[in-house]
C-alpha cells in the first residue's frame, strides 16, 4: 500500500506545480459553471477545452498548441 505524506498547508511547493494549478483552474471552472460537460465518448466538451488552453498555466505554449 502506498502511503501518502501530508502536505502542509504553509508548504510552498503546491504553488509552484502547473498541474495543480491546472486542477484548481478546472474545479473553479466547474463550481462557476454547474460541471465541465463531456461529449459522447466521454472526453471534455469543447467548450471547456477552448478556455482550459486559453486559461492554462503553461507559459510558453498557444492555445492552439495544447488544442
Amino acid at each position: 500500500m502506498i502511503k501518502l505524506r501530508p502536505i502542509a498547508d504553509d508548504d510552498p511547493v503546491p504553488n509552484q506545480s502547473r498541474l495543480l494549478q491546472a486542477m484548481e483552474l478546472a474545479f473553479d471552472y466547474a463550481d462557476r459553471n454547474g460541471g465541465i460537460g463531456l461529449t459522447q465518448t466521454k472526453a471534455f466538451n469543447r467548450k471547456f477545452a477552448h478556455w482550459m488552453a486559453e486559461n492554462s498555466p503553461w507559459p510558453g505554449y498557444k492555445a492552439e498548441e495544447l488544442l
